[in-house]
């Protein structure tokens, strides 16, 4: 045998499912890669001598087991196509073919099955690009040799052969699957053995694992109190929690986070079970209510940021600027000295949405902590509250009937109107916002209480950036009673405005941007202003006067 007429062989072996690997103690790809071998070995040149009529195919070549090398790919549909798709093993060696890097070369399968079983169309397209790269193809269960010159019709025949025998496999699957389902509706049965971490399957239904799901509500509750992921991580691992017999990562949280399972959902991974995809089936570990919170926080690129590492901004998410109104403020250390600068992220980014000045964030700090010392508890009472909760409720409502009308509009036709589709995804971020705020509120017993508590847990130890955990705390308890902190130079003063949830309190600070010497402080309350200056003299002012305050 001439090494001059050898062509390499690339044995082609696929398999859907992971479990039918080698590794994982499946035959298919082993009985494949022996079937391909043994064809290698027993192949004798369909012809001894090359053509003389140069259109005609050369098929004078040998194969050998020395010249030859598998191409596996485990795991990968051919009917989804995703085996030929761009980064596969199987397009990789196409690709190759048709650049030249790989040449005097055969590709070798079993059939056309596993080729692909995707669109025939497609398939056809990509399996002439191969042909005509003059790499031929051997299909070992027919014993054909698949040329450039071949009939196109014996290659179309082969691939729809390919793709009807998996659409037949596929409404054979659904069936079976339709059945599972509708044991879990109706007799609550498991749908599969294979459940989240913090259930397992007992007598033939799914109990819940208290240890796991303890740790669980902690993350969601934590969270949705204003603590980050690290700190939440650091709180599980100082417990000593173990998940799956594993400490506690920051990114694992974030998936415990984003798990919709956790509510009882069903998370499909097949587009052909779609319908289910939220269907109730497991145990409830965390209320929708509580997930929807979590998600607006995550989506949230502002409010929901918690304080980092370094502990360098101790009203993380709630500082916005007054100037532009549209970003957060962040702060930024200058190296030099050390000095920490809040800025706007719009000024920042340099997308000419803002050209506000920066300024000290040491001034702020200073002034917020001090006045929210002394803050007097009675204007941000419960009858407020109250009225921001009814106020809230009923905004709620309207904005539900108003998505379940919109909705409506979008399920009666086939293709929907991409303006209404976009209203209803606004209107969903509207009301999960709402749910939110209401949440916060609702979980206040005592709002003078919390506020005192806020007031309280002022101290030198939380001006230093060390403690972290007690700033990450202060933080928290901050977020519940505050919507937000504005700031905003004008020239030589800073204009701090703190609202809360209640919307009829608000407070301002005037401070002086380079001393940080307070020059007025306003609350407004549903008696109207009262202003404190400088010199001690407090004023209110109501139905257009002002009047001074004994």
């Amino acid at each position: 045998m001439s090494v001059q007429n050898i062509k390499k062989a690339y044995c082609y072996c696929r398999v859907s499912q992971k479990g039918q690997s080698t590794a994982n103690g499946g035959f298919g790809m082993t009985r494949q890669q022996n079937l391909l071998l043994s064809y290698v070995q027993e192949y004798e040149a369909k012809e001894k001598d090359k053509p003389k009529d140069k259109t005609k195919d050369d098929l004078s070549y040998d194969l050998s087991i020395d010249h030859m090398e598998y191409l596996n790919a485990e795991g990968v549909s051919g009917f989804s196509g995703k085996n030929i798709d761009k980064g596969s093993v199987l397009f990789n060696f196409i690709e190759q073919c048709i650049s030249g890097a790989i040449s005097n070369a055969v590709l070798i399968v079993e059939n056309l099955d596993r080729f692909s079983r995707a669109n025939p169309q497609r398939a056809a397209r990509i399996l002439m690009d191969l042909l005509w790269a003059d790499c031929h193809i051997h299909e070992t269960e027919l014993d054909i040799i698949h040329t450039k010159n071949s009939k196109l019709i014996d290659i179309a025949t082969g691939l729809e052969r390919s793709h009807k025998e998996s659409l037949r496999k596929q409404k054979l699957s659904t069936k079976n699957w339709d059945k599972r389902f509708q044991n879990v509706v109706t007799d609550q049965k498991a749908l599969t053995a294979k459940c989240p971490a913090w259930l397992h399957v007992e007598s033939g239904k799914y109990q819940v694992n208290e240890y796991h799901a303890e740790q669980i509500r902690l993350i969601f509750e934590l969270y949705n109190s204003g603590y980050g992921q690290a700190f939440i991580r650091d709180t599980l691992n100082d417990k000593g929690y173990l998940y799956n017999s594993n400490t506690w990562g920051s990114w694992l949280v974030h998936r415990i986070l984003n798990d919709r399972r956790v509510t009882g959902s069903h998370v499909t991974q097949s587009s052909l079970r779609g319908e289910y995809d939220g269907l109730k089936m497991y145990p409830v570990i965390i209320s929708d209510t509580d997930f929807s919170a979590v998600q607006q926080r995550l989506k949230s690129p502002g409010r929901d940021k918690k304080i980092n590492r370094n502990a360098n901004n101790l009203f993380a998410g709630l500082t916005v600027c007054s100037y532009c109104n549209t970003a957060h403020l962040s702060v930024m250390t200058d190296s030099k000295n050390n000095q920490r600068y809040f800025y706007c992220t719009n000024k920042t980014a340099g997308n000419g949405r803002c050209n506000t000045r920066g300024f000290k964030y040491d001034i702020v700090e200073n002034a917020v902590l001090q006045y929210i010392r002394n803050i007097e508890f009675e204007i941000v009472d419960d009858k407020n509250i109250n009225a921001e909760l009814h106020a809230l409720k009923t905004d709620l409502i309207t904005k539900m009937q108003y998505r379940d009308e919109v909705l409506a509009d979008i399920n009666k036709v086939d293709i929907p109107d991409p303006i209404d589709r976009r209203a209803y995804k606004a209107l969903q971020a509207t009301i999960i916002n709402l749910e939110t705020q209401i949440k916060n509120l609702e979980s206040l017993d005592d709002v003078s209480t919390e506020v005192k508590a806020i007031g309280n847990a002022i101290s030198p130890e939380l001006l230093d950036r060390k403690n972290v955990a007690m700033r990450q705390d202060f933080n928290a308890r901050l977020r519940r009673v505050v919507k937000e902190i504005g700031v905003f130079r004008n020239e030589n003063t800073l204009l701090i405005r703190i609202e809360y949830f209640s919307k009829i309190n608000m407070q301002m600070i005037i401070v002086d941007a380079k001393t940080g010497r307070v020059i007025l402080q306003s609350i407004s309350d549903e008696g109207g202003l009262i202003i404190d200056t400088i010199s001690g003299n407090r004023e209110r002012h109501n139905d257009g006067k002002w009047v001074k305050i004994e």
